[in-house]
């Protein structure tokens, strides 16, 4: 009695059917113009760039390195070295090189500028909004598409309050560095006993006196 084979014979493929190989892609040495991929530049001999996804394996998934290339890597240095994303690690970079990182100027243009925004916004919304009313109830032209729900006017006036405590801020910064008229007046008069002090021509001291009395504030 023939011994039986320990592996079953090929399954013969259906006749004209093809055989599916799997989908190599050519290697890339340009960067995703979608930027999708993680562009990392591999080992490979070639120096090809990586074409898994932003993010791979990671838990910032469609942002920065994949898990391969520095994706899990942390901030080594400093008191957010635990941020894995890369490009917050890069904000965090930026505003620590800032030369003047107590100047809030910046931010109340910004808020200015948003505030400005908000209002145009409302103001088209708002526009577009009275126009579909008079075509769709009154007639008078081609019905247009209702347009999204109008912004809250609510919100402009949040923002504006924000622009102010901002301003307030500034002032209070500028307020606490500025010399105070009664400190400025300690200091002529403590002056003026140094000068009583070490110059007893009182002519001089009268041309002193009078200069000073010229300075203009």
């Amino acid at each position: 009695m023939a011994e039986k084979s320990a592996t079953p014979p090929p399954v013969p493929a259906e006749a004209g059917a093809k055989l599916r190989r799997p989908k190599v892609r050519p290697p890339r040495f340009t960067p995703d113009p979608t930027g999708r991929k993680c562009d990392a530049v591999t080992k490979a001999p070639d120096k090809h760039l990586c074409d898994l996804s932003k993010g791979a394996q990671t838990d910032h998934l469609g942002i920065g390195r994949c898990k391969y290339h520095g994706g899990l890597t942390p901030i080594k240095h400093g008191r957010y070295s635990g941020i894995h994303l890369e490009t917050l690690r890069n904000l965090i970079t930026q505003h620590e090189a800032d030369p003047d990182p107590l100047n809030i100027l910046p931010e109340l243009a910004t808020m200015r500028s948003l505030f400005e925004d908000y209002i145009n916004r409302y103001n088209e919304m708002r526009d577009a909004l009275l126009a579909w009313y008079e075509t769709s109830t009154r007639g008078g032209g081609e019905p247009s598409e209702r347009p999204r729900q109008i912004l809250d006017i609510a919100d402009a006036s949040r923002i504006l309050a924000e622009v102010t405590k901002i301003a307030k801020r500034i002032e209070d910064i500028r307020a606490g560095n500025a010399v105070s008229r009664q400190d400025l007046l300690r200091i002529l008069s403590e002056m003026g006993n140094v000068v009583a002090l070490h110059v007893t021509d009182e002519k001089t001291r009268q041309r002193i006196k009078d200069g000073w009395s010229s300075i203009r504030l």
